[in-house]
């Protein structure tokens, strides 16, 4: 039994070493194991921060995307009401002068001129009576020179830009159209 006692003994300690050797291999410290993250802990932590960064710079870009389009639509809506006001001064400044012209030579035969559906490429001249008493060639030569002056006022006055042509038609008092522009920009006259 001596024997016995001793091989026992002898098995206990070399278990219990063996319990000892194995703990620490895969046991190891517990505590600091808990305490400390896994590689994958790391990496996903890792990974987590940088998706955070490329979210908060992707934001960013596109905040100063939003203000520069911002700034860009007003910087525009501001150049047009400038050009607007510009505009109204320009047609100003050319109503001004045509009137003074026809208060000057236009002998009561001219009554008014303005845009036809505002659009100041097409113009029309309303004219008196008078126009049916003058023979054709002044009817003519009046309707030629009228165009010319009305498009190197307009020209003069940027209401329209210097290569732009005018459609011009001159109607009576009545509305009748009494002469009007070619395609060719020469006037015909009406009968």
């Amino acid at each position: 039994m001596k024997k016995n006692k001793k091989k026992w003994i002898k098995w206990g300690v070399i278990g219990f070493a063996i319990l000892i050797v194995l703990s620490l291999m895969f046991g190891g410290d517990t505590e600091d194991k808990d305490n400390q993250p896994s590689e994958l802990e790391k990496r996903q932590a890792e990974r987590a921060a940088e998706r955070e960064e490329r979210q908060q710079a992707y934001e960013q870009k596109q905040a100063e995307r939003k203000k520069e389009k911002a700034e860009e639509e007003a910087k525009k809506a501001e150049e047009e009401a400038q050009a607007a006001k510009e505009m109204e001064q320009y047609v100003a400044d050319f109503e001004a002068r045509f009137e003074d012209f026809v208060s000057k030579n236009g002998e009561g035969v001219i009554l008014g001129i303005g845009p036809v559906n505002g659009t100041y490429t097409q113009m029309k001249m309303v004219v008196s009576d008078a126009w049916y008493n003058s023979p054709a060639h002044e009817k003519e030569r009046f309707a030629k020179s009228m165009k010319q002056y009305t498009l190197g006022m307009l020209r003069q006055t940027k209401v329209i830009d210097t290569d732009d042509d005018i459609v011009f038609r001159i109607v009576d008092a009545y509305g009748k159209t009494v002469a009007e522009s070619t395609w060719t920009g020469e006037m015909k006259i009406k009968n």
